[in-house]
C-alpha cells in the first residue's frame, strides 16, 4: 500500500508540473495576442487607419443632433 501511495503522490505531482507548464505557455499567448503595442509594431499602418475610423463612429454617434422624437 505504501508503494501505490507514493506511485500516486508522484503522478499528482508530475501532472500538476504539466497543468503549471500549460498554464504559463497559455499565459504568455493571450499577453502576446492582446497586446496592442505589439500589433501596432507589427501593423502600423492599419492600427492607425482602425483608429481613425473608430474615431469617425464615435463622433458620428456623439454628435450635437439631437434625437428625433416619436410623435
Amino acid at each position: 500500500m505504501g508503494e501505490e501511495s507514493r506511485e500516486l503522490k508522484q503522478h499528482i505531482d508530475e501532472t500538476r508540473d504539466e497543468l503549471d507548464q500549460n498554464i504559463r505557455v497559455l499565459e504568455r499567448k493571450v499577453r502576446t495576442t492582446f497586446d496592442w503595442r505589439a500589433r501596432f509594431r507589427e501593423h502600423p499602418v492599419r492600427m492607425l487607419w482602425m483608429a481613425f475610423g473608430i474615431g469617425v463612429l464615435l463622433s458620428g454617434a456623439t454628435s450635437g443632433r439631437p434625437a428625433r422624437r416619436a410623435r
